[in-house]
């Protein structure tokens, strides 16, 4: 239980991680 967690976790910060990281290759683009 308490490893399926760490792993949700693991993956929710790297899903967060890319997001950041498209957002800001977005704005680059931009401007």
């Amino acid at each position: 239980m308490i490893f399926a967690c760490r792993l949700l976790i693991k993956m929710l910060g790297e899903t967060q991680l890319i997001m950041k990281i498209n957002v800001n290759s977005m704005m680059l683009r931009a401007w």
